[in-house]
């Protein structure tokens, strides 16, 4: 008897345990939702968003039924230059509980007005490392509506406004539907969007349409393209989908069609593009361009051919005569061969390329993994040859040859004569980008100082790594016949942390009046805007009339 009170006491005690465990929670999501259901609750919410985003997000007006039926009266995103994006009146109906089902689904999304004035100002922060690791979700969007979407001119080239209305089901990424359409509310314009996919085929359908100066046109920036036709369409099953498209641009017009077999991954299409003589913005314009291409077989090995020619092309002051290029594919390579005469660049020596043409050779291996690329590019005064590995881990390694330095030197109005070599490697190592340069130059005549400083046999080393936005130099180096630079350090979030020396074998290379060697160490450190200097010299130096002796210079600088 003993022994069963004991065990039904451990049962009651158990399941006390395990009622608080679920319960408080429980008790705790009650709380919150009957909370954020109050006035009290709302206007917390509002304060709490100004706060926990540190102003960049501001809230007003929340109403409606938290967390499936909310209402906003309005919102505004901030970066460090002002708000960005604004929304009036916002409609939120949805299922939040469909997330644990792997489901989001969304009755109606809409908006009576959103303003986005520009793109957010970038920030330097360091590159998050961390993976989303969260299974597929399934997509259904019933009704979205946004009766006036406001496009700033910094944004769209030009202000715009337009009203956008769609639906969304999002099953996988085979097998969905879509429909969307955007007219433009300031003057004509149209962008629709409808299409079904499944297992048995597709049916696709894009139709745009817009005069002189339209949308895409200012989005491009190219504002006097003129009116811009596009209708595109895919459909049939998936072992033989018809494609079809027709799209004109001012006097730019291209057709296309084929057949695409998703199933066994080959397609047959034919591309036909031609623009006679246009000016689709003041500093870009040619006399005529046509590009004609032909692909079938699989797509890791299609027999290809293909032709571009573009004549008088001109561009931010930057002319080229004549381009052509031919493709060529069979078996699973592709080569192309193109031409660029007549090259002309701004600054004081604008013919500097236009002696002779620049040759492009360029091979590509589609049917392996690694999908390796050759190149070569070939001037009298510059070749450049390379190998590139675009598939799995990317690596690239390309070696520059400057055979006469001099030409090269007068852009920049210095004149240096000899010869130089660089060759440059880049390799994707997880989520950081590894660069490597090792150059040597032979200084052979010119400027004096620069002779005297860099010389002949001189060498440059640079190797570091790139991770987002944030860069770590692992090491710097010139050594020349009279000076050695070296630097090593980081970028990361903003802030710098350079390490850096200099040594002069004779100052007579600066002055002829001051001989001697110097060298010199110092730092670079803190955020951009609030530097901090500290530096040493160290030297032995010579002046006529003045006796020759040791310098110490220390600097510390904020």
């Amino acid at each position: 008897m003993t022994k069963w009170l004991l065990t039904k006491r451990g049962v009651r005690i158990a399941a006390s345990i395990v009622g608080v465990v679920i319960g408080l929670p429980l008790l705790g999501l009650l709380f919150i939702l009957i909370f954020a259901n109050t006035g009290t609750g709302r206007a917390t919410i509002e304060t709490l968003a100004a706060k926990l985003s540190g102003g960049t997000v501001e809230i007003q007006g929340l109403a409606g039924r938290f967390p499936d039926a909310l209402r906003l009266a309005h919102a505004e995103i901030r970066d460090k230059d002002g708000a960005w994006l604004t929304i009036d009146d916002a409609v939120l109906d949805w299922s939040p509980l469909g997330l644990f089902g792997g489901a989001a689904k969304i009755d109606r999304l809409t908006a009576a007005h959103i303003v986005v004035a520009r793109l957010p100002a970038s920030e330097n922060a360091a590159a998050s490392k961390s993976k989303s690791n969260l299974p597929p979700l399934r997509v259904a969007l019933g009704t979205l509506r946004v009766d006036k979407l406001d496009l700033g001119a910094a944004l769209a080239g030009a202000p715009a406004s337009v009203g956008a209305s769609g639906n969304l089901r999002l099953a996988s990424l085979t097998d969905g539907e879509v429909t969307l359409d955007i007219e433009r509310l300031d003057g004509p314009g149209s962008y629709k969007l409808a299409g079904k996919m499944s297992g048995a085929g597709d049916n696709v359908v894009l139709n745009i349409s817009e005069p002189s100066h339209g949308l895409l046109a200012e989005l491009a920036r190219l504002p006097d393209l003129g009116a811009v036709s596009v209708a595109a369409t895919l459909a049939g099953p998936r072992n033989a989908e018809q494609l079809g498209l027709a799209m004109k641009a001012g006097e730019l017009a291209g057709n296309g069609k084929g057949t695409i077999d998703l199933t066994g991954q080959s397609g047959d299409l034919d591309l036909a593009v031609a623009a006679p003589a246009m000016a689709p913005r003041p500093d870009l314009h040619w006399q005529s361009a046509s590009l004609d291409l032909h692909v079938h077989g699989p797509f890791t090995g299609p027999d290809a051919t293909g032709k571009l020619a573009i004549a008088d092309l001109a561009a931010s002051g930057a002319s080229l005569g004549r381009i052509t290029a031919d493709l060529q594919g069979n078996r699973g390579k592709i080569a192309v061969n193109g031409v660029v005469e007549n090259v002309h660049v701004p600054g004081p020596q604008p013919d500097l390329l236009a002696a002779a043409p620049i040759a492009l050779q360029a091979e590509a291996i589609l049917d392996q993994p690694a999908l390796q690329v050759t190149f070569t590019v070939t001037h009298p005064l510059i070749g450049v040859t390379g190998a590139a590995q675009l598939g799995g881990v990317m690596s690239a390694t390309a070696t520059i040859s400057l055979s006469n330095l001099a030409p090269l030197a007068a852009l920049g109005g210095t004149a240096i004569e000899g010869h130089g070599a660089v060759v440059a490697k880049l390799a994707q190592q997880g989520d950081a980008t590894q660069i490597s340069l090792d150059g040597a130059l032979d200084i052979t005549g010119g400027e004096p100082m620069v002779a005297n400083l860099i010389g002949e046999n001189a060498t440059l080393v640079v190797a570091g790594s790139m991770t987002g936005s944030d860069i770590t130099l692992d090491r710097a180096l010139i050594d020349g016949k009279g000076l050695q630079l070296s630097a090593h350090g980081t970028s990361i979030g903003g802030a710098l942390d350079i390490v850096w020396g200099a040594t002069l074998a004779n100052l007579a290379a600066l002055a002829p009046t001051v001989s001697g060697p110097l060298s010199v160490e110092g730092r670079v450190h803190g955020p951009q805007d609030d530097l901090a200097l500290t530096l040493q010299s160290h030297g032995q130096i010579a002046v006529p009339g003045v006796p020759t002796g040791p310098i110490d210079v220390s600097v510390d600088a904020t």
